[in-house]
């Protein structure tokens, strides 16, 4: 009983921090003066050291001031990276889709696909559930099931990719899961 009062507290404590956060509007704009070259260089440092809120301010505003520029489909890269690990899944899936339209030949576009299954797993998973310890494996199968698709996908159109190898292993999870549900 008391671990779950000490995990609720953080949890609370969590979503009151959330909520004293400026708004995503007012940090785009704080770096809309700012050269496409170190919008791109600071938001790159950001991503690697995982503050992902800030790189994606970063990116944003690059995206809002230089939609055509040097850095465009490397920035939409980021972007949906930097959504899907701040847990923005629909952002993240709405960027992914627009590059996938718009970017249908480009050299990571197998990057893409993988970054699309990963993304509808993590929406598959409850991380309240799994901080308190109860096992998801039944939770939102059609998301899993859209993830599944998407992985197959890329181990036939690219077998040779480097994600591959993760894409199987995720591929075997998903089935797995599938196993236990029935």
């Amino acid at each position: 009983c008391m671990q779950f009062v000490c995990k609720f507290f953080c949890i609370a404590i969590v979503i009151f921090l959330c909520s004293c956060a400026e708004s995503d509007k007012e940090k785009s704009e704080r770096y809309m003066n700012e050269s496409s070259k170190k919008l791109f260089k600071d938001a790159s440092i950001e991503l690697k050291k995982g503050n992902y809120t800030k790189a994606i301010a970063l990116l944003e505003a690059m995206e809002t001031k230089y939609p055509f520029g040097t850095y465009s489909n490397q920035t939409h890269l980021y972007l949906m990276y930097a959504y899907a690990k701040n847990g923005d899944e629909s952002l993240s899936l709405s960027s992914i889709s627009k590059f996938m339209s718009t970017n249908a030949d480009h050299d990571n576009i197998d990057y893409v696909h993988f970054l699309d299954g990963y993304v509808r797993v993590n929406m598959a998973r409850n991380p309240v559930l799994n901080f308190l310890g109860i096992d998801t494996y039944d939770r939102n199968p059609q998301q899993k099931l859209n993830a599944l698709e998407k992985f197959l996908f890329l181990l036939n159109d690219y077998p040779d990719s480097v994600y591959a190898k993760d894409a199987q292993l995720l591929c075997y999870k998903l089935k797995h899961d599938f196993a236990r549900l029935e």
